[in-house]
C-alpha cells in the first residue's frame, strides 16, 4: 500500500526506503541503520504476511532517537514476545479497506500508548489530508520542524 510511503510527503517530509528480509518480506534491521540521516524522524514498518515487524527496529529507534510507526493491516492477530502486532512500537496503524484482513470498507484504527501521540492522531484525519493546527510542543509540532 502506498499509504505508508506517501503519508511523510504530506508533512514534506522525504520517505527513504531499506531494503526487506529474504525470508519474511518485512523491513530488514540491517538495512535501516545506514538510511537513518540527521533529518530521520520515524520509522515506518509494515508488519506482512501475518507477521510483525523486527524487534531489533525498536533498539535502533531508541538508539537514534526516533519513533516507531507501525502498519499491522496484514497481521492482525498476531504478537511477538507475548505482545500483539500494532502495539509493538510507538503506534500501530490498521487499515481497513475492502482487500484487508478486517474491513469496513474504508477507515482505520491507530492506537498509541502515549498521550501526546494519541493527541497527534486526533489531529490528523484521513490519510493526513486534513490537518488541523499543531499545538505549540505537540508530537506533530516535533515531526514536522
Amino acid at each position: 500500500m502506498s499509504a505508508a510511503a506517501t503519508a511523510p510527503l504530506i508533512f514534506n517530509a522525504i520517505p527513504v526506503f531499506a531494503d526487506i528480509e529474504e525470508d519474511y518480506f518485512c523491513l530488514d534491521p540491517k538495512a535501516i541503520e545506514t538510511r537513518i540521516t540527521s533529518k530521520t524522524r520515524a520509522i515506518i514498518v509494515v508488519d506482512l504476511f501475518g507477521l510483525p515487524y523486527a524487534e531489533e527496529i525498536n533498539l535502533i529507534a531508541k538508539k537514534h532517537g526516533l519513533l516507531v510507526i507501525e502498519d499491522t493491516a496484514q497481521a492482525p492477530g498476531a504478537t511477538l514476545n507475548g505482545k500483539a502486532a500494532g502495539t509493538l512500537g510507538d503506534m500501530g496503524v490498521y487499515s481497513l479497506n475492502y482487500h484487508k484482513h478486517i474491513h469496513s470498507g474504508e477507515g482505520g484504527v491507530i492506537v498509541a500508548d502515549n498521550e501526546e501521540l494519541a493527541e497527534k492522531c486526533r489531529l490528523v484525519r484521513n490519510h493526513a489530508e486534513a490537518v488541523v493546527e499543531a499545538k505549540e510542543g505537540t508530537v506533530k509540532e516535533k515531526l514536522c520542524s
